[in-house]
Order: C-alpha cells, then sequence, then structure tokens
C-alpha cells in the first residue's frame, strides 16, 4: 500500500486488496473522513503510470493506461528540468507558485541533498547531520518535507522545512507517544503532513496534523 500525496480534502495512493497483489491493484482517493474512494483498476505493469495526485477540489490531474480511464484531452507544455538520475538528480515535487524540491548533488558539500527550485535556481538545504538528504513535497508556503539521514548517519528522519529551518520532525511529537517519524512524503496548504512513522518496531503511513 502507497500514499502519494495529501491535499486539503484527502489524498491519494494505491493499495493491493489481495493475495494476488503482483497482478492487481487498485488507485483511491480518500476523503477527510476518511472513506476510500476506488478509482480504477490496475494490472502490473500500468502501476508506474497510475493516479498520483490529485487538485485542492479531489479532482484527478495525473491518469494512467487502465482500463476505464478516460484520455487526458488538454495539451501539455514540456518543460525540461533537467537530467533524471533516482535519488541523485530528481524533481519530485512543485507547487502553484512554480517553486520545485526534490534532490540534487550539492557540488559545495559533496553531498545528495534536498533542494528547493525557484526562478530555475536550486538552494541545497542540507541535512538533519548525515550524509544525505531528499525533498517529497512542497506547499504553497514554501514549505518543504521530505527525509535525511542523521548525525552519524545513524537514523533517517522526516524533516519539515520551514522559513530557512530544517526541523526533524521527531523533535516536533510528543515523545510520550512512542512514534518515530521516518519519512515525511507530502504536505498540503494547512500544514498537514503525510508521512511513515514507526511505532513498536511496525511501519505505518501516518498524517501529522498542527495542533490548532
Amino acid at each position: 500500500m502507497n500514499c502519494y500525496e495529501i491535499q486539503e480534502n484527502g489524498y491519494t495512493g494505491q493499495v493491493w486488496p489481495s493475495a494476488n497483489f503482483a497482478k492487481q491493484f487498485y488507485c483511491y482517493s480518500v476523503s477527510r473522513t476518511p472513506q476510500r474512494e476506488r478509482l480504477f483498476d490496475g494490472v502490473a505493469g500500468d502501476i508506474a503510470e497510475a493516479v498520483s495526485t490529485a487538485d485542492e477540489q479531489g479532482k484527478l490531474t495525473n491518469t494512467g493506461t487502465a482500463a476505464g480511464v478516460a484520455e487526458v484531452q488538454a495539451p501539455f507544455e514540456v518543460v525540461d528540468m533537467g537530467p533524471f538520475d533516482n535519488n541523485r538528480n530528481d524533481v519530485r515535487a512543485v507547487n502553484d507558485s512554480g517553486q520545485a524540491a526534490g534532490v540534487s548533488l550539492n557540488s559545495t558539500t559533496g553531498r545528495i541533498e534536498a533542494f528547493v527550485q525557484e526562478d530555475g535556481k536550486r538552494s541545497p538545504l542540507g541535512t538533519l547531520g548525515g550524509s544525505f538528504s531528499i525533498a517529497n513535497g512542497i506547499n504553497n508556503r514554501g514549505e518543504v518535507v521530505g527525509g535525511s539521514l542523521t548525525e552519524g548517519d545513524n537514523s533517517f528522519h522526516g524533516f519539515l522545512l520551514r522559513g530557512s529551518r530544517l526541523y526533524d520532525l521527531n523533535s516536533l511529537m510528543e515523545p510520550s507517544a512512542g512514534w518515530e517519524i521516518i519519512q515525511a512524503i507530502s504536505i498540503n496548504n494547512r500544514g498537514e503532513i503525510l508521512g511513515i512513522g514507526c511505532q513498536d518496531g511496525r511501519d505505518r503511513i501516518v498524517l501529522l496534523r498542527p495542533k490548532s
């Protein structure tokens, strides 16, 4: 089961519903209730082209080639944002202002680091003390989430960039809850963060909601 992105009204992803998971999956959207709405079935080979994002009204903005999915009618302009090298040079998210977030080589430190790109210029974000970081999501306030190795490369933790400061998400959690946030995947304009957390040795999909 994968979750890809969170918006104000829900998130989207994939789930394999049966033991036959190698051959069949379906994509879903989840409202804030949370009730999954099945969008379409897929088969092995369609996974890479499956629905991965929704707009602010919950409408699909990226469709695949699986049966039952209408062909996109609107023309698109292609913008070349550079070579792709998974987890070494990649743009993973973009907001409504055109700011992008991803991962690339920081020539100053020699490390592979998360970055924010604006007007064609990339600004490295650093790490949580380790040798690697990656940005996965950015909202319209310019807040960025992702993951980073910690000092000594001992752990991998989710992070939040707010302003010019990189926060370990675990430093923003109640220690008594017993969660370790190991990855942040997406952030919406409410500041809600979709991520992966570990509790009692089990990895779980988690939603971090700011306290009012």
